[in-house]
């Protein structure tokens, strides 16, 4: 059987990709830049490849770059759906953006807090931490009705959370709507009295 042969300008990006994974294992700005400029010379080309945007994805996750990483993610995914290492690691971006969205230093009016949040709800992927997050940054930024709704709706979705009532009690109290803020606050209460003593500790991700 004959060998396949492979067009000289694709050879020239297979060589370019050989190159900048090489260099990932010391530099990794000289590789995302490698990465980044083939994924562009391929679109030149007329191919999207799934594997050089997960290259460039997966490289920006690991530079703390999570709003890169997603969008590159996902035209990744968008270019081959049925990428196994792409899901993997769009799974394991969105458990980031999650993580940083709740972390506990987290700035209220921390400005990346609204995109990182139109992020997972575009793809999804908002859990309660998510939502508290875009709720107390809509507080924090003069947002008070915003959040309100949002905390009408989170409470729903999470009723034994005490964190949600007391979120929509917070917003409330800001619009002087007295009767709501009264009501979470007491719903707010009872969620905490519920609560074990005792939490349960873990890892947040693999």
């Amino acid at each position: 059987m004959d060998a396949v042969k492979i067009n000289p300008k694709h050879q020239q990006l297979l060589d370019e990709l050989r190159r900048g994974l090489e260099l990932d294992r010391t530099d990794k700005a000289a590789s995302l830049k490698v990465f980044q400029a083939v994924a562009a010379e391929a679109r030149r080309l007329g191919l999207d490849s799934a594997y050089a945007r997960w290259l460039v994805a997966v490289t920006h996750d690991e530079r703390g770059e999570l709003e890169m990483a997603w969008e590159e993610i996902e035209a990744s995914l968008a270019a081959d759906p049925l990428s196994l290492p792409a899901r993997h690691s769009f799974e394991l971006i969105a458990g980031r953006v999650r993580a940083s969205l709740a972390a506990p230093e987290r700035e209220a009016a921390d400005p990346s807090t609204p995109r990182l949040y139109a992020l997972l709800q575009r793809a999804n992927e908002a859990d309660l931490g998510s939502h508290l997050a875009m709720g107390r940054w809509q507080l924090a930024t003069g947002r008070a009705a915003e959040a309100r709704e949002l905390g009408r709706a989170v409470v729903k979705l999470y009723p034994a959370s005490r964190e949600a009532w007391a979120l929509l009690a917070a917003a409330a109290r800001a619009l002087g709507d007295d009767l709501t803020a009264t009501a979470a606050e007491a719903e707010a209460a009872g969620a905490a009295a519920a609560e074990p003593l005792f939490g349960v500790f873990g890892q947040a991700r693999a």
